[in-house]
């Protein structure tokens, strides 16, 4: 972990908090809550008082058990929606375009030799990296005359708008571009919605999803509901599924360890921000607004409803496996980071980290028919 964001007594501070809860001992964990949080925070707020106070107010609300119950941080109103804040966010944090770079460059690995194809692009937000991979497969030599993407998210208006942006970018490329939309949560699927999907794509099916499947809601105790997504994606015989996640477990019930692990990766994170040349209020913006709101979810939302689900690059692996995928061979990936970063690249996963600590996992999963 970046040293400067250990600073051990507010960790313990928090560490006792969650044991505190978790033993009932309310009192003493608002007592010494209410000690982290400040009457103010700003651009000069250092990190590790920042983190300390988001994560103090988010405690706070569930001490007081007055906890919020969230369907989707990313579905609710705000003063600044979070899939704008989302996209200032990736500026200030280059670890998040680089992903979707290289799931892009998974993607057209499978793409290339293909003179037809979908992709099933899950939570695919304004468009953005299909607008990437779109001018990817303009620029290098591939054998496409047909591209169609089925653009789904649960927000009309990002699917709307991924629609326009992919419409116009897409003219005049050397290939048929055409888009449909799919206004729909993963978890409101029904056994028609595969059967279009398979239907439209036939034997040249690409699944992607990029920071949209940690969000998927389960019930308690139950940590096979995503798994069970899965097997529905490898029932539509995918030639790749691509999944860009970050690598921290916030899927915990147990408070001591969730803590333990926000801690962890957004200290890294804020850290890493800092080192990024965006202005100071850029900066400011994305720690408390975009990471904020995340953090809140994961401790001040009922634990049968929060969101911000993040798991383990182990874990999502597990359900690749689980789900009859295997890893793909990986071929001359390019990892484009600042030099103060780190990528690792071995078959079916590029992790991207910084000093040290990886914070995003992209995978490229294909079928496996080993038991066939």
């Amino acid at each position: 972990m970046v040293k400067s964001v250990l600073f051990e007594k507010k960790y313990q501070d928090f560490l006792k908090i969650a044991h505190c809860v978790m033993e009932g001992r309310e009192a003493e964990a608002k007592r010494l809550a209410e000690s982290h949080i400040l009457s103010k925070v700003d651009i000069e707020t250092p990190n590790a008082y920042l983190l300390a106070h988001i994560v103090a107010e988010s405690l706070l609300r569930r001490i007081d058990r007055r906890l919020v119950e969230s369907k989707n941080i990313y579905m609710q109103s705000f003063d600044i929606p979070q899939i704008v804040l989302f996209y200032k966010m990736a500026q200030a944090y280059p670890h998040v375009a680089c992903s979707h770079n290289i799931a892009n460059q998974c993607l057209y690995e499978k793409l290339a030799g293909l003179t037809e194809a979908t992709i099933l692009d899950i939570g695919i937000g304004k468009g953005k990296q299909m607008e990437g991979l779109l001018k990817l497969l303009d620029a290098g030599k591939n054998s496409l005359h047909q591209l169609t993407v089925i653009g789904m998210d649960p927000d009309p208006e990002n699917v709307r708008d991924s629609r326009d942006r992919l419409e116009k970018v897409s003219r005049g490329m050397p290939f048929t571009f055409a888009f449909h939309p799919f206004c729909r949560y993963l978890e409101d699927m029904v056994p028609e919605d595969y059967r279009m999907i398979q239907g439209m794509a036939g034997s040249n099916l690409l699944v992607n999803s990029a920071f949209a499947m940690h969000h998927i809601s389960h019930p308690i105790g139950n940590g096979d509901t995503r798994t069970r997504y899965f097997k529905q994606i490898r029932s539509l015989n995918p030639l790749s599924f691509v999944l860009a996640e970050p690598d921290s477990n916030h899927d915990t019930e147990k408070l001591s360890t969730r803590l333990h692990n926000c801690w962890r990766h957004f200290g890294t994170v804020f850290d890493l921000i800092d080192k990024s040349d965006i202005g100071d209020d850029h900066k400011f913006l994305v720690k408390e607004k975009f990471f904020g709101r995340e953090i809140r979810d994961m401790f001040g939302v009922s634990d049968h409803m929060r969101s911000e689900r993040h798991e383990s690059i182990e874990s999502w692996m597990f359900r690749f496996v689980k789900s009859g995928f295997e890893p793909s061979a990986i071929k001359n990936i390019k990892v484009d980071l600042p030099d103060h970063c780190e990528g690792e690249v071995s078959d079916g996963l590029v992790q991207l980290k910084y000093s040290g600590e990886t914070l995003i996992g992209i995978f490229s999963y294909e079928p496996s028919y080993a038991d066939i």
